[in-house]
């Protein structure tokens, strides 16, 4: 995907930005989701974290939620035993 400007933000007192539904809708950013922050020169970049296990750190497969925290199935599994 190239580069798309879609406005200005603001930042607020508390240095917060709100992303732009426009910006969320593209990213498929839903809310409660966590994005990774990375500065690179003059740019801040937002990019969807993708999820990993809890346990092992997999990023690989399906996972189940627990307590707000991704679980491989291999671990799942594991756990079951």
């Amino acid at each position: 995907m190239g580069d798309k400007f879609i406005t200005a933000i603001k930042v607020d007192e508390f240095g917060r930005i709100a992303l732009p539904q426009e910006a969320q809708a593209i990213l498929g950013v839903d809310t409660g989701e966590t994005l990774s922050v990375t500065v690179s020169k003059n740019r801040i970049i937002l990019e969807k974290q993708n999820p990993s296990c809890a346990i092992c750190d997999t990023f690989d497969g399906e996972f189940k939620q627990c307590n707000e925290k991704s679980i491989c199935m291999v671990c799942v599994k594991q756990l079951s035993k």
